[in-house]
């Protein structure tokens, strides 16, 4: 009977790999946590370079089932991006949807009464 331990069958990773899949598990290194995404989901400043034209809405023109889909179905014939992101600005919140075309993002704030967000602000 052939026995072997555990750390024979696993020799040929090297010792960075090994320090790598034991801090896997960790929730923070040093009091720091790392935020991790999916692979695929976008970054905000991939919005920031592909969607230039940032539109904000207050929430309370998104809350709701209603209010939402309206919102997203008519966004979804411009050039909107993907995915949206939240604002909270003196105790307000705001949903922020980016465009790819600034006509598309001029028309978004006429229809739903949005205000365009300047390079600084985003």
């Amino acid at each position: 009977m052939l026995r072997l331990s555990i750390w024979s069958a696993v020799a040929w990773i090297t010792p960075n790999a090994v320090l790598a899949i034991q801090d896997r598990g960790r929730a923070s290194v040093r009091g720091v946590t790392e935020v991790t995404r999916g692979k695929g989901q976008i970054t905000r400043a991939q919005l920031r370079q592909w969607w230039p034209h940032h539109v904000v809405l207050s929430a309370d023109k998104v809350k709701g089932l209603r209010n939402s889909t309206t919102v997203h179905d008519f966004a979804n014939t411009l050039s909107v991006a993907p995915r949206t992101y939240w604002l909270r600005r003196d105790d307000a919140e705001f949903v922020v949807f980016c465009f790819a075309k600034p006509e598309d993002a001029e028309t978004f704030c006429k229809r739903f009464g949005g205000e365009r967000l300047s390079g600084t602000q985003q």
